[in-house]
């Protein structure tokens, strides 16, 4: 076995599983990669081998006799707060994977599972580690405007930091978010910092190409592949040799172009449309979506191979309602932008409006507020802007009346407390801990909550 082999320096893990043929074969695998690896037949085991072993990942299984996975994952970061849990689960059991992951698990594979998708799981945990390393080296650089995104909520910097973390590597990056939360910008930032930033940036907007030419579009094709051609036509991935390509709602993918991206990816070469010849290419792939690419997996429309390519690392955009005082900071933002636009000088925004666009929820995120302001800056023949030059006031009115009332006291309660919740991880920047103390919660009755009223963060 090459487990004689000398381990690779400091990447520990530990297996946690009640079968023992999952228990041996993921030590195989492990293994085979040089990782040091020790396995316990149950929870209780494990979290003394956390103690004396100290993992940098801890792959267990969710069915677990005595103490559950999720019991697991309540008590795990009180021995050891520096390290990632893989939850393994079975394929009909993965909406409790999800419960998981919200309970602070690092991501999930379903039985059975191949050693190539362990090893990516396991890659992209340690490096999501190593990147966290550099938090400290990189705080300088979140200042006002460092990046072109305007904000000053924990929720924005929190993007920040792994935008920053990100960068300079060479990682494939799958960027999630409501349409209007920023992802092309965001995308766009990633390769301004990187090592590329001198090389092209290309971006395809999938939903927008037609299926027929989508192929030959993003591949490109030779001399001949379609009548009349006379010329080669490079397609935008090799327009974006040496530089970064962004695939923007990569969803919408037909089923030939997926897999053709699976083989580039792995071989790093294309072959044209009509050509035998492969080109060889040097390109950095960021993906985006406005949609649970999990969901399109289970359907059969998005290959999992490809999402695990893509997702070497995974960053979530915050919609603009969950940004706690972002709204008025780009709202003065816009403002500026528009007296520019239309030879205006308007000073501000009175204090209702400003109030009004903390409460409202911003549907259409940063795009539906930037509108907003342009015609408020437009239709207003003063220097301060007020309710009656923005439209949202009627629909907040109309919003709050749906959320409560005619709603049954147990329906009205549950919104109330989803709110509660919601303003106490923002208050606690996120901290679970002190936003469990703010509620009066334990821990564990807090991820419960989390878990009932989907909340994600």
């Amino acid at each position: 076995m090459i487990y004689k082999k000398e381990c690779v320096k400091g990447k520990r893990i530990l297996v946690i599983d009640d079968d023992k043929y999952i228990r041996n074969l993921l030590m195989a695998i492990l293994q085979e990669d040089l990782y040091e690896v020790k396995t316990a037949a149950s929870a209780e085991i494990g979290l003394q081998l956390i103690e004396e072993f100290s993992p940098q990942i801890v792959l267990c299984d969710i069915k677990l006799p005595e103490m559950s996975g999720f019991d697991f994952l309540d008590r795990v970061f009180q021995y050891q707060d520096n390290l990632d849990v893989i939850m393994i689960t079975g394929f009909a059991d993965v909406n409790d994977a999800v419960t998981a992951m919200k309970k602070g698990a690092f991501d999930y594979i379903t039985k059975p599972f191949s050693g190539e998708e362990i090893s990516l799981i396991i890659k992209k945990a340690l490096a999501t580690q190593h990147l966290q390393g550099e938090v400290n080296r990189l705080n300088s650089l979140l200042h006002d405007n460092a990046h072109g995104i305007v904000g000053e909520s924990p929720q924005l910097k929190h993007v920040l930091k792994y935008i920053d973390l990100i960068s300079p590597t060479e990682l494939n990056v799958l960027i999630n978010g409501k349409n209007g939360t920023g992802k092309t910008l965001a995308a766009s930032i990633i390769h301004k910092q990187s090592k590329r930033k001198t090389g092209p940036f290309i971006e395809i907007d999938c939903s927008a190409l037609p299926e027929p030419l989508m192929e030959a579009m993003i591949f490109g094709y030779d001399i001949g592949a379609y009548k009349g051609d006379v010329e080669t036509n490079k397609g935008k991935l090799e327009q974006a040799d040496g530089g970064t390509i962004f695939f923007h709602e990569v969803m919408h993918l037909t089923e030939n172009a997926q897999a053709k991206l699976v083989n580039f990816i792995k071989t790093k070469t294309l072959s044209r449309i009509g050509s035998e010849n492969d080109v060889e290419l040097d390109v950095r792939i960021i993906a985006s979506s406005s949609k649970n690419l999990r969901k399109n997996i289970k359907k059969g429309t998005f290959r999992e191979d490809l999402y695990y390519q893509l997702n070497e690392f995974e960053l979530d955009l915050p919609e603009l309602k969950d940004r706690v005082g972002d709204a008025t900071i780009l709202a003065k933002h816009f403002l500026k932008m528009a007296n520019s636009k239309y030879g205006k000088e308007i000073t501000s925004f009175n204090h209702d409006v400003e109030k009004l666009m903390e409460i409202y929820n911003w549907p259409g995120n940063i795009q539906e507020l930037k509108n907003a302001v342009n015609r408020a800056v437009l239709i207003c023949d003063g220097k301060i802007i007020k309710s009656e030059h923005i439209r949202l006031i009627d629909e907040v009115r109309r919003e709050n009346l749906i959320n409560l009332k005619g709603l049954e006291i147990k329906q009205a309660r549950e919104i109330i407390e989803s709110e509660l919740i919601k303003e106490a991880l923002h208050r606690a920047e996120y901290n679970k801990s002190k936003a469990a103390d703010m509620l009066g919660y334990s821990r564990k009755t807090l991820y419960t909550k989390l878990s009932k009223h989907e909340i994600e963060f």
